[in-house]
């Protein structure tokens, strides 16, 4: 389940919850809106099950230009960028680079424990059905150094761009695949999916 929600003024809050027999996975951002331009504020991240990875909670300080990795209580002041996103929010981002036009672009993302550039490009348009429904989409791929890993995204050529595909294969072998099966719009922008963990 994918959730994103208006919390007040320039304040939002994405919420990004995935569940198996074997698994379970917790993340969620604050950040500021305006102009265009995404600012985290606050990132949280939580797994179980085989998912081995640590907690991390992290705070941006858009002021100070500095991050607080508050499970190590270390700040990472030298990993700011113009533009930076959390892990979370940089999706959501690059949805926004669509809308602008963008067809090739890079995002610092803070990743762990370091800023790392994230370079997205336009592979096609095309229309995928799905159990949410039939949409245009925008099939963008990141471009990695690491030939033997591929990840690609189809985001929606609707208003809010939501993301409704998201697939990860190494070694041409899928790791994992995030489907939507409903995008709504109430009062606030909500988008379900089905999470399959493989």
């Amino acid at each position: 389940t994918r959730t994103l929600e208006q919390r007040s003024g320039n304040l939002w809050h994405v919420g990004f919850d995935a569940e198996a027999s074997i698994a379970s996975l917790h993340e969620e951002s604050d950040f500021i809106f305006k102009d265009g331009q995404i600012t985290p504020v606050n990132y949280r991240y939580r797994a179980s099950g085989m998912i081995d990875e640590p907690d991390r909670t992290l705070h941006f300080i858009a002021d100070t230009q500095s991050i607080e990795d508050l499970e190590r209580e270390k700040d990472r002041d030298h990993h700011w960028q113009d533009g930076i996103q959390d892990n979370l929010t940089y999706m959501l981002q690059a949805g926004l680079e669509l809308s602008a036009g963008q067809t090739d672009f890079t995002l610092p993302v803070f990743e762990k424990s370091k800023t790392k550039p994230f370079r997205f490009r336009v592979v096609k348009r095309e229309e995928i059905k799905i159990k949410a429904g039939t949409f245009n989409a925008i099939k963008i791929e990141q471009v990695r150094d690491d030939k033997k890993r591929e990840v690609h995204a189809w985001i929606a050529d609707m208003p809010g761009y939501p993301l409704i595909r998201l697939r990860d294969k190494k070694d041409g072998k899928l790791r994992y695949q995030i489907q939507a099966t409903k995008v709504s719009y109430p009062d606030k922008v909500t988008a379900s999916s089905d999470n399959t963990v493989r």
